[in-house]
């Protein structure tokens, strides 16, 4: 099958309801179902998916399109990879002649990842060797059960096992670079990134292993050591556990974010599987808008340390520029998550998140607990929330900051506003925004959008020559292209732009649709012509002058009889 017969059977077998209701929480709202965007910071819902067309659409940034289009945006795919992996869930056959280069390399990276992680597991579990990694997880209280759901595994100390186990299975040692497992040598040999580790495979929301973690098993630097930035493995749009836990955290209605592999697990083993977990790294508005899809409210656990206060100071601006107003959950000073549950048990970490504090409010209680409520501590803590004031884009959500600030601290808002007006960058130039799109083509695209029996006719007349914009002029080639094979409904585009104007037109009514669509389009083809008509006559016209002027009479003469046979036409 060619990749669009593919892509079609795709979205004969799925439905795009089910599909995204696995990353967003969908509500159904009559014909449509409606939930917060995952691609932009929605406060109410804007994201529309319409199960009859098979179409999603955000009205709040426009994102649109079918099935395979919301899986392009949400997973960071291309249009040959989220069609393969939909083909592969769907178990429909992929096979492509001419594959793209970009789109094999993403496949052999996620495959020597694969071939790893089993290579890792096999070593935990199966060889003398893992013994120390399976007395450690024995000694944290984590069930062979949960480890292996998470694929858990133990790279060994030798600094050529896994190098020697890929050689051996045909796989190119450069191509493990690339993953991040292997390391090159001055020499030009290879040896094991991750030595004498208990591994942590690193699933995107796909259930495809991106990359690892590993913790080092006794004495050793660093403790923890990740996947370097790949291809297919990007911090900044993962979160560990999030592909074991999200159905988890959709039932809820809750989720719980915590900084460390042993803490998701702790937690998970306890029996609280509604978490998720941040790859060592600060938290972005991707994460945030993962989170966001599955579960309005979500709790960040951090430690009740300098770090602690660190991480939920990055969090805060984050997490609210993008529509999530989240709790934060503090531990008792020297716990983390793991050891707080396996001591205190699940009944007194459940009362620490009936005590969760808004974010700002647990930033005010901690700060407040360190300077003394003098004019230099309150100036103190003043400053130490500045950063996370100044990254707030949202004046309302700042000014509600501010008050709130100014409440309890005793100092003025005026005072505040002033001290970070002193301290705000200089404003870019604005951007010079591009025109908006006539509106006749536009109609007319909607028009054929949903009236597309008329594209021949249309097409016959030379329509395709109004559209200027160019994103119109594409999809009226792209249907044009398409007519007469497949309903405009079951149409994939490669191209997001493609995708989202389509979904946009179909879930928006007809233009004049109390007016019968032939009517409509017999007042577009005569409005065509009479503007060719036009058009042509200002050229004979311009050609008239310039033969008269250069005393070509007899060409003047047969251009001026064209010119009036032209005008009686009109």
């Amino acid at each position: 099958m060619s990749l669009k017969e593919i892509a079609r059977r795709i979205k004969e077998v799925a439905n795009i309801v089910d599909v995204i209701g696995e990353h967003v929480a969908l509500k159904r709202s009559g014909r449509n179902y409606l939930g917060l965007c995952p691609f932009h910071a929605d406060r109410k819902p804007s994201f529309v998916v319409n199960e009859e067309k098979q179409i999603f659409r955000c009205f709040g940034c426009g994102a649109g399109g079918d099935l395979i289009g919301f899986y392009m945006r949400f997973h960071n795919l291309d249009f040959v990879e989220a069609v393969r992996e939909l083909a592969r869930r769907f178990d429909i056959p992929f096979r492509l002649e001419g594959e793209e280069k970009g789109s094999q390399r993403h496949k052999a990276l996620f495959e020597v990842n694969e071939k790893a992680q089993r290579f890792f597991s096999q070593m935990l579990w199966a060889s003398a060797v893992g013994e120390e990694a399976r007395s450690y997880l024995r000694q944290r209280g984590l069930s062979v059960e949960t480890a292996r759901s998470f694929g858990l595994g133990f790279a060994p100390p030798s600094y050529d096992s896994l190098a020697s186990h890929l050689k051996l299975a045909g796989i190119e040692l450069s191509l493990a670079e690339e993953a991040g497992l292997l390391v090159r040598r001055e020499d030009g040999s290879f040896y094991d990134r991750f030595r004498h580790r208990l591994i942590f495979p690193i699933y995107d929301l796909a259930g495809r292993v991106a990359g690892f973690g590993g913790r080092i098993i006794g004495a050793g630097e660093p403790k923890y050591l990740n996947t370097p930035e790949t291809q297919v493995y990007r911090k900044g749009s993962l979160l560990y556990g999030l592909f074991h836990t999200r159905n988890f955290i959709r039932t809820a209605g809750f989720g719980l974010l915590v900084e460390g592999y042993l803490d998701l697990l702790a937690l998970y083993e306890a029996g609280i599987r509604e978490v998720a977990a941040s790859l060592g790294t600060a938290l972005t508005s991707q994460h945030v808008r993962q989170m966001k899809g599955l579960a309005r409210e979500w709790y960040l656990v951090f430690d009740a340390d300098e770090a602690g206060l660190k991480a939920a100071m990055r969090a805060a601006p984050i997490c609210l520029n993008e529509g999530l107003f989240p709790r934060v959950i503090l531990l008792p000073e020297g716990e983390d998550p793991d050891s707080f549950v396996r001591q205190q048990g699940v009944r007194a970490f459940l009362a620490l998140k009936e005590k969760a504090l808004e974010i700002f409010d647990f930033l005010l209680e901690v700060l407040k607990k360190r300077y003394p409520a003098t004019p230099e501590g309150k100036l103190a803590i003043f400053r130490e929330l500045e950063p996370a004031l100044l990254a707030l884009k949202d004046p309302v959500l700042l000014d509600l900051e501010v008050q709130k600030i100014a409440e309890k601290l005793g100092i003025s808002e005026t005072a505040i506003r002033r001290g970070l007006r002193q301290r705000q960058p200089l404003k870019e130039p604005q951007e010079v925004f591009r025109a908006s799109p006539n509106y006749l083509e536009r109609v007319i695209l909607e028009f054929v959008v949903h009236y597309p029996q008329f594209l021949s006719e249309f097409e016959e007349l030379g329509l395709a020559e109004i559209f200027k914009e160019d994103l119109h002029r594409r999809l009226y080639q792209a249907l044009i292209a398409a007519e007469g094979e497949i309903s405009v409904e079951a149409l994939s585009f490669e191209d997001l732009e493609l995708q989202a104007l389509l979904s946009e037109i179909l879930l928006s009514p007809p233009p004049f649709e109390e007016v019968a669509p032939e009517r409509v389009a017999a007042e577009i083809k005569g409005w065509w012509l009479k503007r060719r008509f036009k058009q042509r006559l200002e050229e004979l016209l311009a050609a008239i002058r310039a033969a008269e002027a250069s005393g070509q009479a007899e060409e003047a003469l047969r251009l001026l009889r064209e010119y009036q046979e032209l005008r009686c036409q009109i």
